[in-house]
């Protein structure tokens, strides 16, 4: 396009602009504006930031208070088994070792179980739960071979044949003794009103009604039986085999007839041989010498054989 065409179309296309200015609104300053109202909506929830954990150093702040939490968990843990075993019941079975070896018999009185050593004639008294030697006294004898106690009394055995009846005072003096050349009394047993002894030499247990002489009152053969115990309540004489560890329950009638026993092998060691017995509050006392141990075992817990038959006789007085 030459110059005079493009000139006559700058003419004519310069009115038209004047004029669209004209009609055009005026301009809105920057201090003259004002935006627009904002529409509200709900906030854009943003994630939590996720922290990582990073293992303390060694000797830091955080190190010990995981320790001391550890610490915490654990005495706890012991306090709980602690609390727990507050009420647990006591074992059935207890095996208290004596100061002593060579026993001789064992009887209760006044709360405490008696016993002697035969070796050195002492008279030990002794807190049956504990061991605990309470008292010990000379016992006046030569060769003890059983103990029994009367409410006033005790009562000692000598294989020569002798029975002593002697004061409970410091001394345990002699009060009476009696004497049968034809017998060897190696166990003795005070049921609350009578004696009983087991004599080694004629395998015989008697009964004895006491005062200015030994009245027998019954007699019991066991042939064969070596007699390391008795007892003897409720119209029933138990009678201990020690060498064979077997305790047996007799009726005691015209005849002794064999009730039940129980073998006491599973509560004695490996050549523990049983001395003495004693029954007390649903409770069995053994004690064995070599050396002596005195054992507590639940009569509930032994197993009793039921056997029914004669064994001894009752050959009268």
């Amino acid at each position: 396009m030459d110059y005079r065409a493009r000139l006559k179309a700058i003419k004519f296309e310069l009115p038209e602009f004047e004029n669209r200015r004209a009609r055009a609104p005026a301009r809105v300053t920057e201090d003259e504006f004002e935006p627009p109202p904002l529409i509200p909506h709900a906030p854009v929830p943003v994630p939590a930031p996720v922290s990582k954990e990073v293992p303390a150093p060694p000797g830091s702040k955080h190190s010990r208070r995981n320790w001391l939490l550890a610490a915490a968990a654990l005495s706890a843990a012991a306090g709980a088994a602690l609390w727990s075993t507050q009420g647990a019941p006591e074992p059935a079975h207890r095996a208290i070792p004596l100061p002593f070896s060579d026993a001789v018999g064992m009887a209760w009185h006044d709360g405490l179980l008696h016993s002697i050593d035969g070796r050195r004639l002492l008279l030990y008294s002794i807190e049956a739960e504990t061991g605990e030697v309470r008292a010990l006294r000379k016992l006046p004898s030569a060769s003890p071979g059983g103990l029994a106690a009367s409410p006033e009394a005790f009562w000692s055995s000598e294989l020569d044949g002798a029975i002593h009846e002697h004061a409970n005072d410091a001394a345990l003096t002699v009060r009476r003794s009696y004497r049968n050349a034809d017998r060897s009394p190696t166990v003795l047993h005070w049921d609350g009103t009578h004696l009983w002894a087991a004599d080694a030499r004629t395998e015989t247990v008697y009964q004895y009604k006491t005062g200015e002489a030994l009245n027998p009152m019954r007699q019991y053969s066991f042939p064969g039986v070596r007699i390391s115990g008795l007892h003897a309540a409720d119209g029933k004489l138990w009678v201990l085999d020690g060498p064979k560890r077997e305790l047996t329950r007799f009726q005691a009638k015209a005849l002794a007839i064999v009730e039940d026993g129980a073998d006491l092998s599973p509560w004695l060691a490996a050549g523990e041989n049983p001395v003495g017995l004693a029954v007390r509050e649903e409770m069995l006392w053994v004690i064995t010498d070599r050396p002596a141990r005195l054992h507590r075992i639940p009569l509930a817990k032994l197993r009793w054989r039921q056997a029914v038959g004669p064994v001894g006789s009752d050959a009268g007085p």
